[in-house]
């Protein structure tokens, strides 16, 4: 009787375990598909206001953000 309450025990233990590493793959998957929205978004957004700065610093640094953040998304989406 003792044993059968063990396994049971170690048995919701073991489905909690894989539900929660489900949700939160599906959670990073999500976060890393987000991440790529945003950094499309700023990189159109960025485009059109590129070409409107009169400083080649603000310039660069803007184009480097630019594509840090892509770099940044498409190596977070490779691992999820």
């Amino acid at each position: 009787m003792k044993h059968n309450d063990t396994i049971r025990q170690h048995s919701s233990i073991v489905l909690f375990r894989i539900s929660l590493f489900i949700f939160v793959y599906i959670g990073l998957i999500a976060i890393g598909v987000l991440l790529i929205w945003l950094a499309y978004r700023f990189c159109f957004w960025g485009v059109l206001h590129l070409t409107a700065l009169h400083s080649i610093r603000l310039m660069l640094l803007l184009l480097a953000l630019m594509v840090g953040g892509i770099g940044f998304s498409l190596c977070l989406v490779s691992i999820s």
